[in-house]
């Protein structure tokens, strides 16, 4: 139990859970999981390009928040405006550029044109990693933004899950649940 107490604060103050939720310990442990593989992936992809792991996640992150604007403005089209029934945009009538374009943006967020980076990676694996990138800054509490970043996430992860393995590991051999066994550590 000793081992465990003293790495239970750096895990649960390094990531952004509900820890009194059920289902958290083995749903972090997960996304710690996916959260070390991105990382891993990001540093393959950014070598394959020729550039900076964190030019790569800024520019992930810049398509990802286009792209949330894009759905966003479509479905305020789409919804009735407050003028009334005449007020419902039909998404056909508006202008493609405003609702199905779907560009990959520059890591400034600025242009339409494809970021150079993100669009030799193509648009499944584009919204993949972005998709991962969102999840790994909602996940943990440290700033990522630079490749100094990404490695102390990729510690911060590390650390993490080695703590979530070993509660559960422990709460197996106590034959109690990993949420269960968490509460003697917190509460």
């Amino acid at each position: 139990m000793h081992a465990l107490a003293a790495r239970v604060t750096l895990a649960l103050t390094l990531t952004r859970c509900d820890w009194n939720e059920p289902g958290v310990v083995a749903r972090t442990l997960e996304r710690l999981r996916r959260a070390l593989g991105f990382v891993d992936e990001l540093a393959r992809r950014a070598a394959a390009l020729g550039a900076l792991q964190g030019a790569v996640l800024q520019a992930l992150l810049a398509w990802l928040a286009k792209e949330q604007q894009r759905l966003e403005e479509a479905r305020r089209l789409a919804e009735p405006s407050e003028a009334g029934a005449e007020g419902h945009a039909d998404p056909a009538e508006v202008a493609p550029s405003e609702v199905v374009r779907q560009t990959l943006s520059s890591a400034d967020g600025t242009r339409d044109e494809p970021s150079p980076l993100l669009a030799e990676l193509g648009d499944e694996v584009t919204r993949a990693m972005a998709d991962a990138a969102d999840d790994l800054r909602k996940l943990l509490r440290v700033k990522v933004a630079d490749d100094q970043d990404l490695k102390t996430a990729q510690q911060a992860l590390a650390e993490s899950a080695y703590f979530f393995v070993a509660l559960q590991r422990e709460a197996d051999d106590l034959g109690v649940s990993a949420d269960e066994q968490l509460k003697q550590y917190t509460f």
